[in-house]
């Protein structure tokens, strides 16, 4: 899927809605802390995988028990809090949507509910998040040289590179 444009409201650090271009080959993402650099990588996330890196690797599991951690605090419309993502799959557009409600998520692809987005066959189960969360990145830079390896494999998805490697040294 090639994302143009994501679009979020009431998630995490966004109490307004903001709408946010991505149609480049290239995406660099900065700011300041607490501009919504992680809220705006933790969005996207959530709307394709379901959870957080935050939440997946906290070591306080209880802290993200309920999707309330998602909702922004500030956030005081009666409106749906979303995240929301317009692209395209093949060249054909396409706008992806989820929302958070008292009763759960509520997905919905083309402005039509569904029940998960199998449809758009994106294979998410095949995919990296690239994602990186501020404890993966200490988890390196505090990490000793000879580890440092095993650290960037990890966070790129290639625990099968270290296996080799290592395999290669014996």
């Amino acid at each position: 899927m090639r994302i143009r444009r994501i679009t979020i409201r009431g998630f995490r650090g966004f109490s307004e809605e903001q709408h946010i271009l991505l149609d480049s080959n290239v995406v660099l993402i900065y700011g300041l802390n607490g501009s919504g650099k992680s809220s705006f990588t933790e969005a996207l996330e959530w709307l394709f995988f379901g959870e957080i890196s935050r939440q997946r690797l906290s070591r306080c599991k209880s802290e993200y028990q309920y999707e309330e951690y998602l909702r922004n605090l500030f956030y005081s419309s009666p409106d749906n809090p979303f995240v929301e993502v317009e692209g395209s799959i093949g060249g054909t557009p396409v706008v992806v949507r989820k929302e958070i409600t008292s009763s759960g998520d509520k997905l919905f692809i083309d402005s039509k509910e569904v029940e998960n987005f199998n449809s758009l066959n994106l294979n998410l189960a095949n995919y990296f998040r690239p994602m990186l969360a501020q404890t993966e990145i200490k988890a390196l830079v505090d990490s000793e040289q000879k580890d440092r390896w095993e650290q960037l494999s990890s966070i790129l998805g290639q625990d099968d590179l270290t296996k080799l490697r290592e395999n290669l040294i014996t």
